[in-house]
């Protein structure tokens, strides 16, 4: 691998990237939606994509606007699934555009590690050329980037590395020459690095550790006084987008008290990545701590304190850099809202940090034996991909993930809740029944479980048990849209109208733009002989973009 002076050549390098990262992940673009946020992200605002309005909207809302309400504001992340959408809409385009991504990804790490090797100043040779790919070789393929590659909604951890790498690597530019384009480059890609993932709030953190490290003191004056003007303006425009998009959910951020107490609460979660970063064999498509084995993380945790400890009058800032990223861009992996015993900590979200990794074995560089590395280095790659070829099978489709999921993670009560819904559209509702009785079990406040049971009874036309079963739900979310829908549904079809108003209404006072909701509203409002009531709530769907259902199409044709 190492002394072929076709390295050299970045386009080579591109050209190698594209092949094995085709030939592991070639085979996914024929994979289904897994039915974990594609529901909403991508089938369910697929009506959204498509209004005139779309480009702006995006930068008002959060990210499941306008059929779900969510804490996160990734009006860049959420644009790639409009420009699918109009690209065909269908699960090939999807996983296609995350495998290109992905080729892109590990193409820019390659740049990346090679900037760094220079700033280092380490040796431009064909032996430093075949690291940077040997190690760019190893994140195309590595095991920990099967799920962002393979599940669509993960496509936001590639599209943040791919927006932060580029950043970094004209920052570089920027510092080595002075050239203001490289610093309008610098700061946009900080920019669409913010509105693709949150994640990207840390990174001026990163940029002044790597401009002190690599470029020294003199920078610390006005060129970098510039530089977090820069930071501090985008990083100002961001939070005031994402606090108006919040505010119209009336979504409030957690304290930073709270923040460090839940990151200590999961602060086990980072063994079980650490572990896996280095020996990815572990592997789960729904991890939770409690079905999970940290003896990995363990043991690598030890081996890597070891040697920092040993070597530590040898370690060059690359260290620094390494373990800073590693560490940084872990944190905000374990920051999550849910219980710590059911948190699924996801394989993708580790995309990023897996290059802290890299940066850290990039300064073994100059001390590894390059005669037996050759070999070697084929050789895990090689068994690497092999482990991700395999491992990709489990994001085949729906049925195959989440009998996965409840398999590795037994004590999951979301696995066991999704695995029902999977048996509800196969048709098989005693055993999809079982699993959202053993989704309750397992965490009796499990949320949108009672009332997906409550919809398998409606589907049974027991009424009375769904309804029971809709108040237990709102017991625990009284602010549930769906919940409150099903609720008023019920109420309307034993003709309880004065009941089903009130917890129609109440859906819309959490989602204003539930079309579900309006559209029971319209066919009430048409009922009653109502018809501004039916048109006002036929107007709410039509200003969304949504398209009218025949039933209401009727309904609209008689009112005129």
């Amino acid at each position: 691998m190492f002394g072929y002076k076709i390295l050299d050549n970045k386009w080579a390098v591109f050209c190698l990237l594209a092949l094995v990262v085709f030939v592991v992940f070639g085979r996914v673009v024929w994979f289904d939606y897994i039915h974990l946020d594609e529901d909403v992200l991508i089938t369910g605002n697929s009506f959204f994509y498509k209004t005139g309005s779309v480009l702006t909207e995006l930068f008002k809302h959060d990210v499941y606007y306008p059929t779900g309400i969510s804490a996160y504001y990734r009006p860049l992340y959420v644009f790639s699934f409009v420009s699918d959408t109009y690209l065909g809409a269908s699960p090939m385009v999807f996983h296609a555009t995350n495998i290109i991504l992905h080729t892109i990804a590990s193409f820019l790490v390659f740049i990346f590690l090679k900037k760094l090797q220079v700033v280092a100043g380490i040796k431009n040779d064909a032996k430093s050329s075949g690291l940077a790919v040997f190690l760019s070789l190893i994140f195309a393929v590595h095991p920990l980037v099967v799920q962002a590659v393979s599940w669509v909604p993960a496509r936001g951890d590639i599209l943040l590395t791919i927006f932060l790498l580029l950043s970094f690597i004209c920052l570089s530019d920027y510092l080595l020459n002075q050239n203001k384009k490289y610093l309008f480059g610098h700061l946009s890609f900080f920019l669409l690095a913010l509105f693709t993932k949150e994640t990207a709030f840390v990174l001026p953190v990163v940029y002044s550790l790597f401009i002190y490290c690599f470029y020294g003191k003199r920078f610390i004056n006005y060129t970098n006084l510039g530089l977090a003007s820069g930071w501090a303006v985008i990083a100002a425009l961001w939070f005031l987008l994402r606090q108006n998009a919040l505010n119209a959910i009336a979504i409030n951020d957690i304290s930073i008290s709270g923040m460090f107490e839940i990151v200590f609460k999961n602060i086990s979660a980072l063994l079980l990545y650490v572990g896996k970063m280095l020996l990815p064999f572990n592997l789960s498509v729904f991890p939770i701590i409690r079905d999970s084995s940290l003896t990995y993380g363990i043991v690598t945790l030890i081996a890597v304190t070891a040697y920092l400890v040993w070597n530590r009058s040898n370690l060059t800032k690359l260290s620094l850099v390494g373990l800073v990223w590693l560490t940084i861009f872990l944190a905000p992996v374990i920051l999550n809202y849910d219980d710590p015993n059911q948190m699924a900590f996801f394989e993708h979200r580790a995309y990023l940090p897996l290059i802290g990794v890299l940066i850290l074995i990039l300064e073994l560089g100059p001390k590894l034996n390059h005669r037996y590395i050759k070999i070697s280095g084929i050789g895990v790659i090689f068994l690497l991909a092999l482990v991700s070829y395999g491992y990709s099978s489990n994001f085949r489709n729906g049925a195959i993930f989440w009998r996965e999921a409840v398999r590795v993670s037994p004590g999951s009560a979301r696995a066991h809740a999704e695995l029902a819904n999977i048996l509800v559209s196969e048709k098989n509702f005693s055993e999809a029944e079982m699993e959202y009785k053993k989704s309750l079990e397992l965490n009796p406040k499990e949320k949108k479980v009672y009332n997906n049971l409550a919809i398998l009874y409606i589907k049974q036309k027991q009424l009375d048990v769904a309804e029971y079963y809709l108040k237990k739900e709102l017991e625990i979310d009284p602010s549930s849209v769906v919940a409150n829908f099903n609720i008023g549904n019920i109420y309307a079809r034993q003709n309880k109208f004065k009941e089903a108003l009130f917890y129609w209404r109440k859906a819309l006072e959490t989602d204003p733009n539930h079309i579900l909701t309006h559209e029971s509203l319209v066919k009430y409002y048409y009922l009653i002989g109502d018809a501004n009531g039916a048109n006002k709530h036929i107007n709410e769907i039509t200003r969304q973009g949504a398209p009218l259902s025949q039933e209401i199409k009727e309904i609209l044709s008689k009112l005129n």
